[in-house]
């Protein structure tokens, strides 16, 4: 696996096992309903077993990447250990290696994932602006998702993870209706 060592793979995969809800895969799409990774939800790969479940997300996880360039396994490991009581041993675990993989799989964003402005003179074409109305209907019905569970903290006690998900699904809703 690219970028991660044996070790790091080894005790990523204990760790997971071991903290991790594996144990099906229903367990582990309630998980994917947060923000942070809920695009990848219907797309995990299925298995028969928590271990083979557990290096099936990992292979599948380890080399994808958010807009912004973060790392999905890391997200993964990040929204665990944010789940998980502080006093408990698997959440400074969990955090940890979240910490070492993010060291071990950064990236930095390259010109064909970067945005490219549209020039304001040409109109989209059908077919681009059909492309944009879909994606702008992703974007608001993610916005609305985000909207309704930082609602559900109030104001003064939602994370900051979802306050600074909103403002970058709020600026990606306003770049997309400008473009239409």
């Amino acid at each position: 696996m690219s970028g991660i060592s044996s070790g790091l793979l080894n005790r990523l995969q204990t760790t997971l096992l071991t903290c991790g809800p594996f144990d099906s895969g229903r367990e582990l799409k309630t998980v994917f309903i947060d923000a942070r990774i809920s695009p990848w939800r219907d797309s995990l790969p299925q298995a028969d077993n928590s271990a083979s479940r557990v290096q099936a997300v990992v292979n599948f996880l380890h080399d994808r990447y958010n807009t912004r360039s973060e790392n999905v396994l890391v997200l993964l490991l990040r929204v665990l250990s944010d789940r998980t009581d502080p006093h408990d041993a698997c959440q400074r675990q969990l955090a940890g290696l979240a910490d070492e993989l993010e060291r071990a799989t950064k990236r930095a964003p390259t010109p064909e994932s970067a945005p490219r402005p549209r020039p304001t003179s040409t109109p989209p074409s059908s077919a681009q602006r059909q492309t944009l109305e879909r994606t702008l209907a992703m974007a608001r019905r993610s916005l609305d998702i985000l909207e309704e569970q930082a609602a559900g903290f109030g104001s003064l006690h939602a994370p900051a993870h979802l306050r600074l998900e909103l403002e970058d699904k709020r600026r990606e809703v306003a770049e997309l209706e400008a473009q239409l």
